[in-house]
């Protein structure tokens, strides 16, 4: 299992992320994704906003989980975000979206990449994971509240 400490590096995580718009949010976190990785993000983009046509990522109670096969990277790269201002993501429960998980994974690894989202999805369900990134100060600490869930450690207070 992928875990999301070697998906996501501290300096991907973005707070806050003052963005518009569904599509703006998307853009935002890609090009933090390109600081680091060689992707073609026009194209990333499209992909990603394809699969949101299909059916909302978004999971409810302000969490959304944008993801798509690219062939530009290797392995998995992620991108977290906690917006201003929440926006509109077409979720089932009609709530506005203010965390934001991106996940870019190779096309190559289509079973992999069903696992990892389906771990992050577990995880960013959890409202105690929820209350503790909408809490923390800076992304040092929602990084600490991910490393903190993966190893087991309950959740902060």
């Amino acid at each position: 299992m992928v875990l999301i400490e070697d998906l996501l590096q501290l300096d991907a995580i973005l707070v806050p992320l003052h963005a518009r718009s569904l599509r703006h949010a998307l853009e935002c976190l890609l090009d933090k994704v390109a600081e680091n990785y060689p992707i073609e993000k026009e194209h990333a983009l499209e992909l990603l906003v394809e699969r949101e046509k299909l059916g909302s990522t978004a999971i409810g109670n302000g969490v959304a989980l944008p993801h798509t096969l690219i062939e530009d990277i290797e392995g998995a790269v992620g991108c977290f975000a906690r917006l201003a201002k929440p926006i509109d993501f077409d979720a089932p429960d009609d709530r506005a979206v203010d965390l934001l998980f991106l996940l870019l994974a190779d096309k190559a690894g289509g079973a992999q990449h069903a696992r990892t989202i389906s771990h992050i999805s577990r995880i960013m369900s959890r409202r105690d994971v929820q209350n503790e990134i909408r809490r923390a100060k800076n992304r040092n600490d929602i990084h600490e509240v991910f490393k903190n869930i993966e190893s087991g450690a309950s959740a902060q207070d």
